[in-house]
């Protein structure tokens, strides 16, 4: 990766992931004394599946050792039963227990699929379903019947669960991960039928949007084995109500209580001016998982559809949400978008509930990095037949081509240059602000959306020229403005002028003049300044304040 993004993966490496206590984030495994019911089971496994992701887009070798030291610490805290648990004995399956377990799961399987297919993963994993599985059958219960958020975040399980047959092919799991499907993953109701039936998701169990759409990042992945045409049906149409009933303008989502963490019709209540009504906005938690569950809704359908509603999520929601600088994260975005607010850096969770500090860990502070290596990853797909699509339009280099350029902070082009002669199919997706695609001198037709074939052989040294659409466009909703540059949303900074003044006359912005700190900033002939938003508020400091949505 290169240009902003190249940046972000830098600068998490060195501010965040360099920094980690990977030793802290295993010691509530080899002591198993997590008695006060928390859940810094988490840490670990969300922690060290972004690191290897971002090392698998970096290839940085102290990152690499790290990585590599924390594994086999995690290891040695295996009993012989094949547990690997933060809970003491006598309440395991309580509180977070389950889904500490998941994440260690994830975490072990993402080292197994990108860092060298230890051998030694796969028994470990089995060994640590099988072992959960057979608590569950000795207290005669269900996955669904524990943890927290009526079940939600246990049955989140089914996507690691999933995995592990893909590695192992041990069937038993893949009966089990239809069986966590067929329960419903939720009492009282079965969240997999639900969007066919035409409950939106603030209606499907309690609303819990992280948890549940894990569930359904996990039912999506069952596909891959299952092909139950139902199932992929209901997933697309959660993922559309999702887009259509709770994403923000900047592409964030969740609301309701005061960590933002929930659904609760964030489309219509992101103009609403009364935190007490609305809830803070925008888990960071929620934006790495609406890129998991994009990205597995994509493996399994090819539907560019589904990378058009994560393009606003890509520019705005994951870089705005941290200051890179030094690597820290906001766990809610500024509350409300209406006003001026501030982006506040996430606290140490554990110290702050349970007055027992650890580390200063937050669950969107180990989130953050997965966000940013989730974007990156997803930028560039292959499929079966060695077909490369070329999904988010991101400065970067492969083994075929490199894409150059600062699109969409700085200019509306970019050119893809081919590094080797090279035959494979190539689609670029038909971004709604893409406008022009001209290779070997010959402007191509773009469809209304999909994907663009763009050839099948290639000489070294060729260019294909994209042209975007960077212009200003003015949304309106409920009284309110928001301004958008191509899929970039514009915000005032406290940096830039006065925030929360009205616009006056004619808006008439105009790109401005670079100013160190911001993106690209945009002025009008009153004097108005607005920026990206990701570069909005980002010194993450109570002074520093932004607002999105302005009174005409």
């Amino acid at each position: 990766m290169s240009g902003e993004y190249g940046l972000l993966l830098d600068q998490t490496v060195k501010k965040r992931l360099y920094r980690i206590d990977y030793r802290q984030l295993v010691d509530p495994f080899r002591h198993r004394d997590e008695r006060d019911g928390a859940w810094r089971c988490e840490f670990w496994g969300k922690n060290i599946r972004g690191a290897i992701l971002i090392w698998h887009l970096t290839h940085d070798p102290q990152l690499e050792q790290l990585i590599r030291n924390s594994v086999e610490d995690l290891l040695t805290t295996q009993t012989d039963d094949g547990c690997i648990s933060s809970y003491p004995e006598e309440q395991q399956l309580e509180g977070w227990d389950i889904w500490g377990r998941k994440y260690v799961m994830l975490g072990l399987i993402r080292y197994y699929d990108l860092m060298g297919r230890d051998s030694r993963i796969p028994g470990v994993l089995a060994s640590l379903a099988r072992h959960l599985r057979g608590q569950l059958a000795q207290k005669g219960k269900k996955l669904l019947d524990f943890g927290m958020h009526g079940g939600l975040a246990a049955s989140s399980i089914l996507g690691a669960i999933v995995q592990i047959y893909r590695i192992t092919g041990d069937r038993q799991f893949l009966d089990w991960a239809n069986e966590i499907v067929e329960s419903g993953a939720v009492g009282g109701m079965n969240i997999f039928e639900a969007p066919l039936n035409g409950a939106l998701p603030k209606d499907i169990g309690n609303g819990k949007a992280y948890e549940m759409m894990s569930c359904f990042q996990g039912m999506i992945s069952l596909q891959e084995f299952t092909n139950d045409e139902k199932q992929l049906a209901a997933g697309m149409r959660f993922f559309r109500d999702v887009r259509d009933h709770e994403l923000f303008i900047t592409g964030a989502a969740g609301l309701k209580d005061c960590w933002g963490e929930y659904w609760f019709d964030g489309k219509s209540m992101q103009t609403e001016t009364d935190p007490e009504k609305s809830g803070a906005l925008g888990e960071t938690c929620i934006t790495a998982t609406w890129l998991h569950y994009g990205n597995e809704l994509l493996l399994q359908t090819g539907n560019a559809e589904i990378s058009a509603a994560m393009e606003r999520t890509v520019y705005n929601a994951v870089p705005g949400s941290a200051d890179f600088t030094t690597g820290r994260w906001i766990h809610r975005n500024p509350t409300p978008l209406t006003s001026p607010a501030s982006k506040i850096p996430s606290d140490d969770q554990i110290g702050r509930g349970f007055k027992s500090p650890f580390g200063g860990n937050d669950c969107c502070l180990a989130q953050g990095p997965e966000s940013v290596g989730m974007a990156a990853v997803m930028s560039v797909l292959r499929d079966d037949s060695d077909g490369w699509y070329l999904n988010f339009y991101i400065p970067l280099e492969t083994s075929r081509f490199i894409v150059k350029g600062n699109y969409p902070f700085g200019g509306s082009e970019l050119t893809l240059e081919f590094t080797a002669d090279s035959a494979f199919p190539l689609y670029l997706r038909r971004s709604v602000y893409l406008k022009q695609v001209i290779c070997r001198g010959v402007e191509l037709e773009l469809p209304d959306d999909g994907w663009i074939p763009a050839g099948t052989s290639f000489r070294r040294g060729e260019i294909i020229t994209l042209i975007f659409d960077t212009s200003l466009h003015q949304v309106f909703q409920d009284g309110w403005t928001a301004f958008t540059a191509g899929p970039v949303v514009l915000a005032q900074d406290s940096r830039l002028g006065n925030v929360g003044a009205g616009l006056t006359g004619d808006p008439d912005f105009q790109p401005d003049d670079p100013v160190t700190g911001f993106r690209t900033v945009w002025k009008n002939r009153h004097g108005l300044r607005l920026c990206d938003y990701a570069s909005a508020g980002c010194l993450l400091q109570p002074d520093n304040l932004l607002q999105v949505w302005l009174k005409p």
